[in-house]
């Protein structure tokens, strides 16, 4: 927020708003300061657009914990499918080529640290 009464506002309307039937919990966060660090592959524009390949078991993995705690059924086949595939044995996904076009694209024109 560019000013922080904006932000306290925010911050003391949206504490315990109920979103899909579930409280919101809103909390002040602090800036990391620590610029040694690069820039992280979760900061990039490309995934902003595209989002992350999970693949069939990561997306089950995922639902599986969001449905932890809600009270809802995971269908049978879907949690036998998770026991069969551990976590550590995920195959690691390559990047796709990229495809020739006319277009062009400007990313990461900008350091967001600074």
């Amino acid at each position: 927020f560019h000013n922080s009464e904006d932000a306290k506002k925010a911050l003391e309307q949206l504490n315990g708003f109920e979103l899909a039937g579930r409280p919101m919990k809103v909390g002040h966060v602090t800036e990391r300061t620590d610029s040694t660090q690069g820039p992280s592959i979760l900061d990039s524009d490309d995934l902003d657009r595209t989002g992350i390949d999970l693949g069939a078991t990561g997306r089950l993995q995922l639902m599986f914990k969001l449905a932890e705690g809600t009270g809802l059924q995971i269908p049978q086949a879907a949690a036998s499918a998770l026991n069969l595939n551990p976590i550590g044995t995920l195959p690691v996904q390559q990047a796709a080529p990229p495809i020739a076009t006319q277009c062009f694209m400007l990313a990461n024109m900008f350091d967001p640290i600074s």
